[in-house]
């Protein structure tokens, strides 16, 4: 194909010094190319665009075959939109659900060396949008840039997003200090597909030395609306061969903190999400793992929905109605808690949908049920916090029912109660919450009964006032009469 010229286009500026480059080859180099584009956007001062026009691509797909022998297309410097969705017929790509987009008309298809395009120092506020990356290392890197967001991709896949064509490595890669970036939106348009790929689909990396000192981890970063793991239509399993979302490598007293995954779909992986910090404040909320979003596909990981190890003060679910996740279908547990390589506690697993996961609902120290001991005295993931204990069960006026129940450890603990799904060990269906201080006093309060029937089980989990959450407690049908409580 002969070469075409590049364009330079000067666009109405919002602030001094912003340009338009467009790209019109698929060439690998030279004019008109998207690695000529980076460097002249790296070079010109202020925010540019990185615009395509490319013509005559075969079935209308531009597939640009990028060599990681080449100096690197990835580095970017300076703030830039990569804007693939400006491409004649690919502007759907930026504004409809994944399910409903056709097929991509820019294409990055790598060598299987390096990062298709990474988002360094200096590129704070930089977008990359509307592109099919594929067959690199890495797909794309969020790296000590600020404010940054990648959106509308498919990372890991056919232009169709039906096929695997999987980076070896990761889709994208988080690391160095990068802050407040983004990966995926709120909107459908933003939705990026991160799926087939050869390691995890998101990973948050802490032990990557970006220049002098120690490694610092990415923080305060949000993951939200994608789906991972899965083909286009959202229930194919496609899945990452890791995890869907990882948090690993950071190096004390460093730590991963603020990052938020929200309303993704995450199925298929060999672990949904995998936090193995030290990371602090990490949120988990509102997402479908280990099934799609009518909650009725399997999408289960071989391993556990969600993983914590060497892990402090991390949430899955919360207060909020839109918090709480639907985790199911996993060949382990829900929510697994260990403390293999470090100290996991304050791990705060609240008001979540769990049912056909293979294990327990929720699991401390990775050994299946854990039995309450006196007092709580024993100490492990979670402080193997004491579950409930549910004595009695009686329907009460007004759609209620009046419960009975203890818990054997210091209070104040905060006691969730749940129906439970058809095998009796997670909790499907959250009812209410209520604190409690008897320190192994039963006590009857008045909850909700969520339209229990008699043959529905009624299950609890207790939360410490360091947000360490126990297992679930065993399930006692709905009525019951008065149970005899014994410490195992």
């Amino acid at each position: 194909m002969p070469r075409l010229f590049f364009m330079i286009l000067l666009a109405i500026p919002t602030c001094v010094g912003a340009a338009t480059f467009t790209v019109t080859s698929v060439a690998d180099s030279g004019a008109g190319s998207l690695r000529e584009a980076v460097e002249l956007a790296n070079a010109a001062a202020g925010p540019d665009t990185i615009e395509f026009n490319i013509p005559n691509c075969p079935g209308s797909v531009c597939v640009i075959e990028l060599s990681s022998s080449t100096t690197p297309v990835a580095n970017i410097s300076d703030p830039v939109i990569i804007d693939g969705c400006s491409q004649p017929g690919n502007s759907a790509q930026c504004t409809q659900a994944i399910s409903s987009r056709g097929p991509y008309r820019i294409v990055l298809d790598g060598d299987g060396g390096g990062h298709a395009l990474r988002l360094s120092a200096g590129s704070d506020g930089s977008v990359i949008r509307g592109l099919n990356v594929r067959n690199f290392l890495n797909g794309l890197a969020l790296e000590d840039t600020i404010g940054s967001s990648i959106e509308s991709n498919f990372i890991g896949t056919d232009e169709n997003g039906e096929n695997a064509l999987p980076n070896s490595g990761n889709g994208v890669i988080l690391v160095c200090a990068g802050m407040s970036n983004t990966v995926g939106g709120a909107e459908p348009g933003k939705a990026n597909l991160i799926s087939g790929n050869g390691g995890d689909g998101v990973q948050f990396y802490g032990g990557f030395p970006c220049g002098p000192g120690a490694p610092v981890a990415p923080k305060n970063s949000i993951v939200i609306g994608n789906l991972i793991g899965t083909a286009r239509d959202g229930v194919t399993p496609m899945g990452n061969a890791y995890s869907g979302v990882s948090l690993f490598g950071a190096v004390a007293p460093d730590t991963f903190s603020g990052n938020l995954l929200s309303a993704n779909v995450i199925g298929a992986n060999s672990t949904g999400v995998f936090v193995a910090g030290p990371a602090t404040g990490t949120r988990i909320e509102g997402n479908w793992i280990g099934t799609d979003v009518s909650a009725s596909v399997d999408l289960g990981h071989d391993f556990d929905g969600v993983y914590f190890d060497n892990a402090i003060n991390n949430t899955v679910g919360g207060i909020n109605p839109e918090a709480g996740n639907i985790i199911a279908f996993n060949t382990f547990a829900g929510v697994s808690v260990d403390d293999y390589d470090g100290p996991a506690n304050g791990i705060t697993i609240s008001r979540n949908r769990m049912f056909s996961n293979q294990d327990v609902g929720i699991d401390l120290l990775v050994d299946g049920p854990t039995s309450n001991d006196p007092g709580d005295s024993d100490t492990g993931p979670n402080g193997l916090q004491n579950t409930p204990v549910i004595l009695s069960s009686s329907p009460a006026a007004a759609s209620t029912l009046d419960v009975s129940f203890l818990v054997d450890s210091p209070g104040p603990v905060v006691v969730e109660f749940f129906l439970a799904d058809p095998d009796q060990e997670e909790g499907m269906s959250y009812l209410a919450s209520v604190s409690y201080s008897g320190a192994g006093t039963p006590t009857l309060v008045n909850i909700p009964d969520g339209g229990a029937g008699p043959a529905d089980q009624l299950l609890a989990t207790a939360t410490d006032a360091a947000g360490s959450t126990s297992e679930f407690s065993a399930a006692l049908p709905v009525p019951v009469q008065l149970q005899k409580f014994t410490i195992e």
